[in-house]
């Protein structure tokens, strides 16, 4: 559990810095005073933006654990707009160099990519590329998404080895409904590290309240080199480069029929309406 996550560091967060999550793991960075056990979400929240104001990579590596088995995935990000996100099994991957998007799936052998252009719909939509700034991640959309999206409470704050400090938080969606039939959500409990102020453990559990995944931070690596050549998709497998456009017209062509059966009887009602009405 918590209790046996350690964080290994001896550099300074705005130096390159590998920081291990593991039982071995002995602490050496320097003290920081840690919050209150009575600590609020918005004062976690402020102490991860001073954080992240000096990151400006970061990779990290997760395993996502549920009743079928566990995944290892990498995910590397670098300012300004640059990210991927690999699975080590090679089932899956997403790339994005700041211009084009590419979303590999294996058991299709497909390459699904998007490149973004400026008149397109999807750069008038607000910047993409800003969403994948480091910054961003961890602080502006840590914060207003989650604030939209779910109830925010703080648990608990609990002493771990290596003289770091856990913070618990429980996020509660807001529309219950919608989660609770699409993703069958209960709510989630996520752990940060006071020594990184960055999550260290994900736990999802169902609307019955029993446990269904865990996402397990193994390691973070802050401002080390990333080369740009990595956040780009490199077909090794003859895949298939499916446009996402062409997706999103197969899905629209699919549905255009109850589409336009739904016109139609919203017409016919509307016209039932105005006669009895009108008469």
């Amino acid at each position: 559990a918590s209790e046996d996550i350690n964080i290994t560091s001896s550099k300074s967060i705005s130096e390159p810095s590998t920081i291990n999550l593991s039982a071995s793991s002995t602490a050496n960075t320097s003290f920081v005073e840690p919050l209150t056990a009575s600590f609020t979400a918005d004062q976690l929240f402020d102490r991860m933006e001073k954080k992240s104001e000096s990151i400006n990579a970061i990779e990290s590596n997760v395993d996502l654990s549920d009743s079928v088995g566990t995944s290892s995935v990498t995910l590397r990000v670098k300012s300004p707009d640059k990210f991927s996100i690999t699975f080590t099994d090679g089932s899956s991957s997403v790339y994005f160099n700041g211009s084009t998007l590419w979303i590999y799936i294996k058991t299709v052998n497909e390459c699904f990519y998007h490149t973004t252009e400026k008149s397109s719909l999807w750069e008038r939509l607000g910047s993409f590329s800003n969403w994948f700034n480091p910054k961003m991640i961890f602080v502006n959309m840590t914060r207003n998404t989650l604030k939209a999206l779910f109830e925010i409470e703080a648990l608990k704050r609990e002493k771990v080895l290596g003289d770091d400090y856990h913070y618990h938080l429980k996020l509660t969606p807001k529309m219950k409904e919608i989660f609770i039939q699409v993703f069958e959500l209960g709510y989630y409990e996520v752990i940060f590290s006071e020594k990184l102020y960055l999550p260290v453990k994900v736990i999802e559990y169902g609307p019955d309240g029993k446990h269904k995944t865990t996402l397990n931070v193994k390691s973070y690596k802050m401002n080390e080199e990333i080369s740009d050549d990595i956040f780009v998709y490199k077909n090794t497998t003859n895949a298939t480069l499916v446009p996402i456009s062409i997706v999103i017209l197969q899905k629209f062509e699919d549905y255009k029929d109850k589409l336009m059966k739904k016109i139609e009887d919203a017409k016919e009602s509307a016209f039932n309406s105005i006669m009895n009405w009108s008469f």
